[in-house]
């Protein structure tokens, strides 16, 4: 595997010397992406990763969701403000949320694929600010993406609980410093977020030129999200056909995601056969459940992403705050903010 990840990266480095001007390019698209639509969807989520994932948030959490995951889903109800998490935010932060509580809570391996293969995906807010209404100029687009994601993580997670049951083990603790410095870990993590997408933005946009627009966009299109849904927009085809597609993206994520998921979850035991192969019957899912529910009227495609980001980010902020009112609510009658205040 060394060998073979050497051979790449001298094949890398030798495509960046003859086609500096298309690297230039994809690199700054991704990074005005990262910026405008993506860090701002996903910094607050993990900024307080701490708060919405420590013991009173998941008691507050299991005891208004607890009732319907184990009959439902076969989760445990501690995992349901990683469910959350992961549904309204995203990715990598769904996956951050669900090892940092399996981990705390000590839960078995199995509690921790379920989530992760499940409920790891793509933002509400940039799918419906960076997708639906830059790249298609519809926000009924938009609305359609994120219906057909629930239906898609729903059903993916009806499936996956008769699956892993020998999966027993339980998922170690990770010992970091979110708890103590949880604003320079969220900086940190956005920023990795911003390195993985740069690479293979830059990756996929020289696969296209060397390969050609087809084969290019094909590649493009398992590789990388964003950029793939942007080609995808772009094409003359009728908007049901192009809205299913993005939609198939969207449920398997492209390889960008899944190395930042995995970059996590991988060394607690997720193997990658099983998240490729729970992503693409997730990508059908979600495929079918675009094509039904995609608006028939035309849609312009726009294929921009800048005009939206402080629209993202204010939905996203927003979202991140009603995520952290059950367990604030929970910390405050149970006395131990006061207890912390008398201890300072």
């Amino acid at each position: 595997m060394k060998k073979l990840l050497a051979v790449f990266a001298e094949l890398f480095a030798l495509c960046l010397l003859l086609m500096p001007e298309r690297a230039m390019a994809s690199a700054s698209a991704a990074i005005a992406l990262w910026a405008t639509a993506v860090a701002p969807a996903l910094f607050p989520f993990l900024a307080v990763l701490p708060l919405l994932t420590c013991w009173e948030a998941r008691r507050a959490y299991n005891l208004l969701f607890g009732w319907m995951m184990r009959p439902a889903l076969r989760l445990p109800g501690e995992m349901a403000s990683a469910m959350l998490i992961g549904m309204a935010a995203g990715s990598p932060a769904g996956a951050l949320a669900a090892a940092r509580v399996a981990g705390e809570a000590g839960l078995e391996l199995r509690a921790l694929k379920r989530c992760v293969l499940a409920f790891t995906g793509l933002g509400p807010v940039f799918l419906l600010s960076g997708v639906g209404v830059a790249m298609f100029g519809s926000r009924q687009v938009g609305v359609t993406l994120v219906l057909a994601q629930l239906i898609s993580q729903g059903t993916t997670a009806f499936v996956l609980r008769f699956c892993f049951r020998r999966d027993t083990a339980i998922v170690p603790r990770q010992e970091d410093s979110r708890t103590a410095h949880p604003i320079r870990e969220a900086a940190m993590n956005v920023i990795q977020v911003c390195g993985f997408m740069t690479l293979f933005m830059v990756v996929a946009g020289m696969l296209a030129e060397v390969f050609g627009a087809k084969i290019g966009n094909i590649l493009l299109y398992a590789m990388d999200f964003p950029s793939g849904a942007a080609t995808a927009a772009l094409l003359p085809a009728p908007l049901p056909a192009r809205v299913a597609l993005v939609c198939g993206m969207l449920g398997f994520g492209g390889m960008c995601i899944a190395c930042q998921n995995m970059s996590v979850v991988g060394p607690l035991g997720v193997r990658w056969w099983e998240y490729l192969s729970a992503k693409t019957f997730s990508a059908g899912v979600c495929a079918a459940a675009g094509w039904l529910l995609c608006p028939r009227q035309t849609a312009v495609s726009v294929a921009s992403f800048a005009a939206n980001g402080s629209h993202g980010l204010r939905i996203s902020a927003l979202f991140a705050v009603f995520v952290a009112i059950p367990p604030m609510v929970l910390l405050e009658r149970s006395g131990f903010l006061n207890k912390t205040d008398r201890a300072k």
